[in-house]
């Protein structure tokens, strides 16, 4: 497990996520809305955590990205 631990300028003084104003206004509902504005076929909003959130329904998606025998050779290793 990597962990990044953010530094400020002066020792001890550590920085905030960089989207915090983002969600702080609404961001999880319009977030929410854009994935389904694009994808209305496969994603819904859901409430999760006591916030909006969006669900993506991946069962229509069948393809396999990664060949079969390379997944043997990944294992392998």
């Amino acid at each position: 497990m990597l962990l990044a631990y953010k530094i400020g300028t002066s020792r001890g003084v550590r920085l905030e996520g960089g989207m915090t104003d983002f969600y702080a206004q609404g961001g999880f509902i319009r977030k929410a809305a854009e994935a389904i504005l694009v994808h209305p076929d496969c994603v819904r909003q859901v409430v999760r955590y006591g916030r909006v959130h969006h669900q993506i329904d991946y069962s229509q998606f069948t393809q396999r990205l990664i060949p079969e025998d390379q997944d043997a050779a990944q294992a392998a290793v």
